[in-house]
């Protein structure tokens, strides 16, 4: 039974690592991708200001839940490292994660749709060109 939980705990832990690298990895493009973003929608200087602010915002927000989540799986790992490690504590552990995760998508939205609103209506239309195409989703790698 022991064993049975540490290793389910151990496949959580890899897994929640190789999600959080690969984030890490998007990061790198991100700074092309506003290149990329404030070009083809051909953004005004108010609107490029806009979009830097409210960017600047969710960035912030995004490493204070990288920072939590840090947290959570540090303390995830002590728990493991105990002869008797509780499940129960195990199970919010990763529930707390997903949930860091859940808000930072549900942000990430908001960020999108606030962006929208501020476009004119060729601006929205280029704009969701991009969306079709895939622009600003990340896909997973074949």
């Amino acid at each position: 039974m022991k064993n049975k939980i540490f290793v389910l705990a151990l496949l959580g832990i890899t897994a929640l690592t190789l999600v959080s690298s690969q984030s890490f990895a998007w990061g790198r493009r991100d700074r092309h991708h506003k290149k990329e973003f404030i070009h083809r929608l051909d953004l005004n200087n108010q609107q490029k200001e806009r979009f830097m602010i409210q960017k600047q915002e969710v960035e912030e927000k995004k490493l204070a839940y990288r920072q939590k989540s840090e947290r959570i799986r540090i303390e995830m790992k002590e728990e493991l490292a105990k002869d008797h490690p509780n499940r129960d504590k195990l199970h919010r552990y990763i529930r707390k994660i997903n949930q860091h995760r859940t808000d930072m998508q549900l942000r990430r939205i908001d960020y999108m749709l606030e962006m929208r609103m501020h476009l004119s209506p060729e601006q929205r239309v280029r704009f969701k060109e991009m969306c079709r195409q895939g622009f600003g989703i990340r896909h997973k790698r074949k």
